[in-house]
């Protein structure tokens, strides 16, 4: 269901990314506020639809597949955070890229209000891309 719902709702854009499995979220910096991560996933499932995510915090985040990796960077200051997604895709299908894990780096002058950029790099994390309203806006 996670997999056929991210398909419908990335229809508009050119191209997709799909989870092939619902991906845990490892918390890789002691700095990444637990309540504020388990708000925004609970925000995400509730508006993906999503079933349960296994969260761990404190992890050791070495590289893995089928992981959501979340840190903090207090010298990082080109944006409030930011997301790198790894995929692959198959020749049948060029379009659809197949998230194989996702690292998610939050600078210190990220906007608290609501979650907001932690939802928003999240909803990138999940397969989402901007859109022009929403938490999706280029600029959260």
């Amino acid at each position: 269901m996670f997999l056929l719902f991210l398909n419908l709702i990335s229809t508009a854009a050119s191209e997709t990314y799909v989870w092939e499995n619902t991906p845990k979220v490892q918390v890789c910096d002691q700095h990444v506020n637990e309540r504020e991560v388990i708000e925004s996933i609970n925000w995400w499932q509730e508006e993906l639809d999503l079933g349960p995510i296994e969260v761990e915090f404190n992890s050791s985040c070495d590289h893995q597949s089928n992981v959501i990796q979340i840190s903090r960077n207090k010298t990082y200051t080109e944006d409030y955070g930011k997301t790198k997604l790894n995929f692959f895709y198959y020749k049948n299908k060029p379009d659809e890229k197949i998230l194989t894990d996702a690292k998610i780096v939050l600078s210190d002058h990220m906007i608290r209000k609501d979650n907001i950029t932690l939802r928003h790099e999240l909803g990138h994390a999940f397969g989402l891309l901007h859109e022009s309203h929403g938490i999706m806006k280029p600029y959260w």
